[in-house]
């Protein structure tokens, strides 16, 4: 599957399928954070909305690694997309090497647009991979 795919559940939840795990919603959630509410240096929000949840993993009945995101405020989460450009605005650069889940998918074929999912522990500063190989080096 290219990208990801949504499905709306009769019983409220909702699924997101396609990254490295299979991301559940659960009634009620997300609630949404005023991005100034988050600390610029801890969590880039200039390429999506941030949401309130409390996530948790879980294997599914098919034995699939699986996200649940419900009502909560232990953590926030943001999905967003991008277009146009082949390094994903510089996905290997900022991805965090501490966060709780991180994913980037291509939605064409070799044309630039992808889709990526960030779920942090609130109050955690972000570590990107680089800055991880540098303090790790020293």
């Amino acid at each position: 599957m290219k990208g990801t795919k949504y499905y709306d559940l009769p019983d409220g939840r909702g699924i997101l399928d396609g990254f490295s795990k299979l991301i559940v919603f659960e009634k009620g959630c997300p609630k949404k954070i005023d991005p100034s509410a988050v600390d610029d240096e801890s969590i880039d929000t200039r390429y999506g909305s941030f949401f309130l949840c409390h996530a948790e993993t879980f294997t599914t009945k098919k034995n699939r690694e699986a996200i649940k995101i419900s009502a909560g405020e232990s953590h926030v989460y943001c999905i967003a997309s991008g277009s146009g450009d082949k390094w994903w605005r510089n996905w290997d650069e900022r991805v965090p090497s501490n966060a709780f889940f991180a994913d980037a998918v291509a939605t064409t074929n070799g044309g630039g647009c992808w889709e990526e999912v960030i779920i942090m522990p609130v109050g955690v500063k972000v570590i990107t991979f680089p800055q991880q190989s540098l303090m790790d080096e020293i």
